[in-house]
């Protein structure tokens, strides 16, 4: 999954930062929950399963937190992925949250034409071949674009007010404008600092709550590439599926 590969980055940075600060014991308090299913009530009080694409758990003295949620897809799926994500934040009191949502052109439309289960292993060769050599896409295959050309790509960070734990707007960090990265190097970084992924108040990161987790664009480039390929996988499975 993408959201897996965005987990590792996060994951990684972090621990690095840590590292480098000689606090590299703290990152033992994180582990990674790729599935997270929690219960909650609607206005109606209807119970739901709600399910985050990928979350990091911190544990301290014997108790879990969900520290950040992770939530991924395209452009279309914008508002329901705010609407989970502000979900995690108001109800289940999630400290931050991370949101990555991918703009393709042109908008996707399915086949009309039959799509056969015969093609699936050669599309998934076809798809594997474009994304190691255009991640960007347009990953097209048989007559048909399965996930346009990627023009835009953004992240927008949730965080909550340090002093009411209000949930403030997010903050948005472009990473994709027509078609072309705008991070580079191994050193860039989307905004995410160390006190977002510690709760409200952690003395152990005394000094260093806004150190900045850095990560390499070459991965940032890697996991967008994998979101469209896993797009375009999704979509023809389910046009096969809709035969």
């Amino acid at each position: 999954m993408a959201a897996v590969a965005l987990q590792g980055w996060i994951e990684g940075g972090m621990r690095t930062e840590l590292r480098n600060r000689g606090m590299g014991d703290l990152s033992a308090r994180f582990s990674a929950v790729y599935d997270l299913r929690l219960n909650a009530l609607d206005d109606q009080l209807w119970l739901s399963v709600k399910k985050t694409d990928g979350a990091l758990i911190y544990v301290k003295d014997g108790f879990e937190t969900v520290i950040a949620v992770i939530e991924i897809g395209v452009s279309e799926s914008y508002r329901r992925l705010t609407a989970d994500l502000e979900l995690w934040m108001q109800v289940f009191q999630c400290h931050t949250g991370l949101l990555f949502s991918l703009s393709e052109k042109p908008k996707f439309r399915y086949p009309t034409g039959a799509v056969s289960a015969n093609d699936v292993v050669p599309f998934g060769n076809a798809m594997a071949a474009v994304n190691l050599n255009q991640p960007f896409g347009p990953y097209h295959y048989n007559g048909h674009d399965w996930f346009g050309k990627l023009g835009a790509a953004f992240m927008e960070l949730y965080r909550r007010d340090p002093l009411t734990g209000t949930v403030l707007p997010p903050t948005r960090f472009n990473v994709v404008e027509d078609g072309q990265m705008l991070l580079q190097g191994a050193n860039a970084n989307l905004g995410l600092t160390i006190a977002d992924l510690f709760p409200a108040g952690e003395q152990d990161i005394h000094g260093i709550e806004a150190a900045l987790i850095h990560l390499d664009a070459d991965r940032v480039r890697e996991l967008l590439g994998r979101g469209a390929l896993i797009t375009a996988k999704s979509r023809f499975t389910d046009a096969v599926g809709h035969r």
